[in-house]
């Protein structure tokens, strides 16, 4: 509103601009994928694996950054975040893998984490 207002558009009017802006406009995100691949021999291996994968998506509960994970064929699992801006992403990726692979190790399984272009 107050850039409009600053090009000389009244007040009511920037108010209207402004408020169909927030509607209608979409800012882009970002998007970064990887791939994690955990693995855990134990007997109770799915439920170590299901542990590290909702640990992962809790790690970035953030009003402004989106965090998927999805199978593509155990071990596999593509992990996106999308954010508004970048930095925000990788910050995101970087805290959600770690927790991953810190909760996959403590529980006595592997894992490793590849980035996508």
């Amino acid at each position: 509103e107050k850039p409009l207002l600053e090009a000389g558009i009244s007040e009511e009017w920037s108010k209207v601009v402004a408020e169909l802006a927030k509607l209608y406009v979409e800012i882009p995100k970002v998007r970064i994928k990887g791939v994690l691949e955990l693995t855990c021999l134990k007997r109770n291996g799915v439920e170590v694996i299901k542990k590290a994968l909702i640990a992962t998506r809790n790690a970035a509960k953030n009003g402004d950054v989106n965090i998927e994970i999805y199978t593509m064929g155990a071990p596999r699992y593509k992990i996106e975040v999308m954010a508004k801006e970048y930095k925000q992403a990788e910050n995101v990726m970087k805290e959600a893998v770690n927790t991953a692979l810190t909760v996959i190790k403590e529980e006595g399984g592997s894992g490793t984490f590849t980035r996508e272009k």
